[in-house]
């Protein structure tokens, strides 16, 4: 059995709640591919992965991803416990970065280890410095000549 691709179904803030591998048939049939879910997950506002409703169906996997799509680092506080946004590690359990922010003169009013504005459900923080708001990054898209949007996805890292 030899896995060709694999899919990640993201939600609106970019967190993988699903992913799909594509898996090459061995059997003669009309269909040369089949599909099987192997990693699912859901999580609190700030990260955390709810228990019970999240692991593996398929126990070989070596999927090493999660919440807004960041690589899970599960050397430092156990497995889901930390995630490498490439500037700064995140703390899902707490909701606050390990280390301060290397932008925090640009936010006065927030702490320094402070995550996604304090409003998780809303802004994303794509690297562990800026805060974003999703709405303003699909408006930066640019609309070809003939009056269709395409949305792009953002880039996963």
């Amino acid at each position: 059995m030899k896995i060709y691709k694999r899919y990640e179904y993201k939600d609106h803030l970019g967190n993988v709640r699903v992913v799909s591998n594509d898996i090459k048939s061995r059997a003669v049939s009309t269909v040369p591919f089949t599909t099987k879910i192997c990693n699912f997950a859901n999580y609190y506002p700030f990260g955390m992965q709810h228990t019970g409703t999240a692991g593996s169906y398929d126990l070989s996997s070596d999927y090493r991803y999660g919440y807004n799509g960041k690589e899970k680092d599960d050397e430092i506080k156990g497995e889901a416990n930390s995630l490498d946004f490439g500037a700064r590690i995140y703390d899902p359990r707490v909701g606050r970065w390990m280390s301060t922010d290397p932008l925090e003169s640009k936010y006065p009013s927030m702490s320094s280890y402070c995550s996604f504005g304090n409003n998780p459900i809303y802004y994303i923080n794509p690297d562990g410095r800026e805060i974003v708001d999703p709405q303003e990054v699909v408006k930066k898209i640019v609309a070809p000549a003939d009056n269709t949007r395409v949305v792009k996805p953002m880039p996963h890292r």
